[in-house]
């Protein structure tokens, strides 16, 4: 699992080098084209910006136009990767995936880091291995916590992400 998850997330990073790359090429040849391509990682707007790079038969053009297909390959392997990764964590037979906010990725980030779940003996112990509890930094009749920068990082992103997403559907999160 981990080693799909950590796959995925190289091909993540260089798709969004290659859109940052695009933009850059857009943004010296047509200045303004963000009003026409909003996200150069979404289909739609992939189509939109090969429709200007159609009609540019410069070499810039031409170098733009193979980011952006490169761009496009990197996005259907994520989408094979992402499939992989879905039918890893299917077959673990764990809820996870019941839970607002928990897609296939975040699923398998927590299944990769979390192992044995057996292995945390509370709530707490959980809580302080992936950095989500506070720590106490009291000072005479002052009693205050901190953020904790410790822990499971990739973990605690995970955990913050649901929290993120549920916070924004869930209306039980809202409320």
């Amino acid at each position: 699992m981990r080693l799909l998850l950590t796959y995925r997330e190289q091909l993540v990073r260089q798709r969004t080098r290659l859109a940052n790359q695009l933009h850059s090429d857009l943004m010296s040849r047509y200045p303004g084209y963000q009003c026409k391509v909003k996200n150069l990682v979404d289909v739609g707007s992939q189509r939109a910006a090969e429709e200007l790079l159609r009609s540019d038969p410069s070499v810039a053009g031409a170098l733009a136009q193979r980011r952006l297909e490169s761009s496009r390959r990197l996005s259907a392997e994520i989408t094979q990767i992402t499939k992989l990764i879905d039918e890893s964590v299917q077959q673990s037979r764990i809820g996870l995936r019941a839970i607002v906010g928990v897609g296939p990725v975040v699923a398998g980030w927590i299944l990769a880091e979390v192992d044995d779940v057996r292995r945390f003996t509370s709530m707490s112990h959980f809580a302080a291995a992936n950095g989500t509890a506070p720590i106490p930094a009291e000072s005479g009749r002052v009693q205050r916590h901190r953020f904790n920068r410790g822990g499971n990082r990739r973990l605690n992103r995970a955990l913050h992400t649901i929290a993120l997403i549920q916070a924004r559907v869930d209306p039980r999160a809202k409320a």
